[in-house]
């Protein structure tokens, strides 16, 4: 899971709270959930105050996502990678069983359900060799930050897709902003 502090458009947003807990707890306790994962990790550019992260070496840039992604998968000894972003505190973890099911029964190296999901729900699964390779090969700043566009482009892929849940797509429940938070505040209030 990627984390960090320095949102530019909401700072700190990670540690914000709902219902007193925050954001990241809900995030960490919704992955939690899955069934088919092994250990659960936050890759950080830097210490998060409350949470055991895994702080990549010095050298890598904060923006280097895809870098902070490959060290964590060595360190970590990962086949698989689950990538969750962590201003997501509605996530639920049935989708991350369901992804990692499609990617081993398809023997597909990346799958996503990002077609039809509504934004703050959206699970990417792939595997360590696509991520490697991807790492050692992909140059663009823009495919560095969001970790898998060199992925999708050069790799065995599975989207999933559902005709009647395509309509929640627009739907947004991730949070980048202030009006994101207050709304998924009021979400999780009213559930």
């Amino acid at each position: 899971m990627q984390a960090r502090l320095t949102s530019k458009r909401l700072p700190g947003k990670v540690l914000k709270k709902i219902s007193g807990k925050p954001i990241l707890q809900w995030v960490l306790d919704s992955v939690n959930k899955a069934t088919k994962i092994g250990e659960v990790v936050i890759a950080s550019p830097h210490p998060i105050p409350g949470f055991d992260v895994f702080i990549p070496s010095y050298d890598i840039k904060e923006n280097d996502v895809l870098s902070r992604y490959y060290q964590c998968a060595i360190r970590y000894n990962a086949d698989i990678i689950v990538r969750i972003t962590a201003d997501c505190p509605l996530i639920d973890g049935a989708w991350i069983d369901y992804c990692l099911e499609i990617l081993d029964e398809f023997d597909y190296e990346y799958v996503s359900n990002t077609p039809f999901c509504p934004d703050g729900m959206d699970v990417e699964v792939f595997t360590i060799g696509s991520l490697i390779k991807a790492n050692k090969k992909a140059t663009s700043n823009y495919d560095r930050e969001h970790v898998t566009p060199y992925i999708r482009k050069h790799f065995k892929m599975g989207e999933l897709t559902h005709p009647t849940l395509n309509k929640y797509y627009d739907v947004k429940i991730s949070i980048d902003t202030e009006q994101d938070l207050k709304r998924v505040r009021r979400i999780i209030n009213e559930l």
